[in-house]
């Protein structure tokens, strides 16, 4: 897809959720404002695992005002994030989960139907205060920064009648998120000099619900704390030294956990000021787990922060709710995900989507009210791709479905959550017994008939011949790219997948080689991420070609069945130099158990960063260090190829970008 069609592209996505705009057609929007409808204030905190909470056992900080919402309302056991910041708050933002919503990190689709024109449209008064980052986010010397910076939405079109917010343009303008905040106020763009944000935040909120006490209104607070920077609160020692307020420190993180639990604080009790708090349901929820760096005590043990993980640690999150006299005390175990607060409000408001509506999301309103509901989620899809944007590139697919105890990757590895919370230990489809072979069986299910209705991520694709900042990103949705080269085979390429079954008259006219996949982009220093499924392949090649001729880098991964272990095994190989028209040698570097085999009939992950004469290599979990001078030739073109059976590819990226071996401490 070229640059100049995404504004199309992005038209399509108008098209999901017409049904539920058509409920409100006919109705009049806004519908007319009924005095019985619950307020709702729905706040997110930013980085915030379960364990940050004492109510979910977290001990290591101090929440007395969350702890008093979770003991005088609803605590929930099993609510889940996406990993990253971006991701969640798109799928609360639309209802939709990112494999119908996504176009890249930070960017909020303006063509969407927001949670804010829902609950306008509802007959609320809506503001949001906080953060936003949904209208830009790549700085401008990131690769393909142009086609994207700018592209999402303005708060101003959100459906909010008012806002308050930081990161409203572009990232190198956000300034300071907490001491002399710089933040967009309902258009006009503000700093405060020796004030703090997060007051800043919670005052124009307390000021929007007095102003319009009297009608129903909805405020969406999607919290800045506790994400890094962590810097001194106004309730930290710190803060009075001036020349220490912005000085980023992990010794912080407990106040500003704290500081974002007096902020809920503020915002309960103005609502108690304002005699409202029995028509008033608040929810209390968080975008993905704590940050790496910081590891916490709780009831259960250390913790140690998973934020950008698809493990637990990354995305089992608080979800508290509290309406007094409506929602009884107690703890829930319904699951609950950032797609079912559009569906849920909704349905607290007396205006309901119809069934028929075209949303992931699934309202968990009847638990609030301590009613059946047989309709309750059974599941949680995810579709985990936080590219492309800034420091992004170290991410790749993660397709998974699970419930409150399993947890089924695309890859065919899943997980007993409940005995293997850090997922360790994976059941592969030729160990299965009985009872994971049914549960394997109900999830997988679920995995293809929602990963069907996958829109085609809106990547930038691109090709570029500099060796020094080279970019092959290709999602596989235009049949044609400059410098790939489908080869040997009858390639079907569309919706965000190439595909192709090996023909035997061609295996054979090639010297007994099956088709392949080749992109012509001379480089160095390499980090290339795909995804394949093999179907009854013998054996998955990715090549890295060297200038002088040869093979400079090489990834064999064989393939295994349900009952079939005994295959040979995979390997990753250099070639030692050769005269003109000899065979070179191959240079065995890592084989046998240290590198995995591809399951076969599933999605697997091939990762590797290639930097002087050091390969990193990453296939699902499992990762290898090599090391060789013949890694370091400069080298031509990169290709993946197979024999035997059909192979999918859904993803091919190249970039010059560095490698990362987990989150890294930068200001985002």
């Amino acid at each position: 897809m070229s640059s100049q069609s995404i504004p199309h592209a992005l038209n399509r996505y108008s098209l999901i959720g017409s049904l539920t705009i058509a409920f409100f057609v006919g109705m009049g929007c806004p519908i007319q404002a009924d005095q019985t409808m619950p307020n709702i204030v729905l706040i997110m905190a930013d980085d915030l695992g379960v364990e940050g909470i004492g109510c979910y056992g977290g001990q290591s900080y101090q929440t007395p005002n969350l702890d008093r919402l979770a003991a005088q309302g609803m605590r929930f056991e099993h609510a889940y994030s996406q990993p990253l910041c971006a991701n969640t708050r798109l799928q609360l933002m639309t209802g939709l989960h990112n494999h119908r919503n996504w176009i890249s990190f930070g960017i909020l689709d303006p063509t969407a139907k927001t949670i804010g024109h829902y609950m306008h449209d509802a007959g609320y008064q809506c503001c949001i205060a906080g953060k936003w980052q949904l209208q830009s986010y790549d700085p401008p010397d990131y690769p393909g920064s142009e086609k994207r910076r700018g592209l999402g939405m303005h708060p101003k079109d959100a459906g909010f009648d008012r806002y308050s917010l930081f990161h409203s343009g572009e990232t190198e303008e956000k300034g300071s998120r907490y001491a002399d905040p710089t933040w967009m106020e309902d258009g006009e763009l503000k700093t405060a000099s020796g004030k703090y944000g997060p007051d800043m935040w919670v005052d124009y909120i307390g000021e929007f619900m007095e102003q319009e006490r009297d009608k129903p209104f909805f405020v969406y607070y999607p919290m800045a704390l506790p994400h890094w920077p962590m810097t001194p609160t106004p309730g930290s020692p710190r803060w009075n030294d001036p020349e220490l307020r912005s000085h980023p420190d992990t010794a912080n993180f407990p106040d500003m956990v704290r500081y974002m639990d007096e902020c809920v604080g503020k915002v309960l009790a103005k609502i108690e000021a304002l005699g409202i708090a029995d028509n008033t349901l608040v929810l209390f929820y968080s975008d993905n787990g704590t940050d790496v760096r910081i590891r916490s005590q709780t009831v259960h043990g250390e913790i140690a922060g998973g934020k950008g993980s698809t493990t637990d640690a990354g995305t089992h999150v608080p979800m508290i709710a509290s309406w007094p006299g409506k929602i009884h005390a107690g703890v829930n175990d319904t699951l609950v995900d950032s797609t079912d607060f559009i569906p849920t409000l909704l349905e607290a408001a007396g205006k309901p989507l119809p069934a028929t509506n075209d949303l992931d999301g699934v309202s968990f309103y009847q638990q609030l009210i301590g009613q059946p509901n047989p309709e309750s989620r059974k599941w949680i899809y995810s579709f985990y791709d936080p590219r492309p944007g800034w420091d992004k590139d170290r991410f790749g697919f993660q397709v998974s479905v699970r419930d409150q105890r399993w947890k089924l990757y695309d890859d065919g590895r899943l997980f007993d959550i409940e005995n293997d919370v850090l997922e360790q230990s994976p059941f592969l489809p030729h160990t299965d017994d009985a009872q994971t072979a049914a549960v394997r069986k109900r999830l997988l299910a679920v995995l293809e008939t929602e990963s069907a209705k996958r829109v085609p991520t809106i990547h930038d694709v691109e090709h570029s011949t500099d060796p020094h900042n080279f970019l092959v990103v290709d999602p596989y949705t235009a049949p044609n790219l400059k410098g790939r080269k489908a080869v040997r085979g009858d390639w079907k390429i569309d919706n965000g997948m190439a595909s192709v079954t090996q023909d035997a008259e061609l295996y054979k006219k090639y010297n007994n080689h099956g088709p392949l996949m080749l992109y012509e982009v001379p480089h160095c220093d390499a980090r290339v991420v795909i995804d394949v499924r093999p179907s009854s392949c013998r054996t998955v090649v990715f090549t890295m070609d060297a200038e002088e001729g040869g093979h400079a880098f090489r990834i064999r991964l064989r393939t295994q069945t349900a009952n079939e272990s005994t295959k040979p095994s995979s390997q990753i190989v250099t070639y030692a130099a050769s005269e003109a028209g000899q065979k070179a040698e191959m240079i065995v570097l890592s084989g046998g158990d240290d590198v995995p085999k591809l399951v076969d009939g599933h999605w697997s992950r091939i990762e590797a960063s290639v930097v002087g004469d050091t390969a990193v290599v990453t296939i699902n979990t499992k990762t290898i260090r090599v090391q060789h001078p013949r890694i370091a030739q400069p080298k031509k073109s990169a290709k993946i190829g197979f024999s035997f059976g059909s192979l999918d590819i859904r993803e091919f990226r190249l970039t010059s970008q560095p490698f990362f071996d987990s989150l890294d401490n930068s200001q985002k």
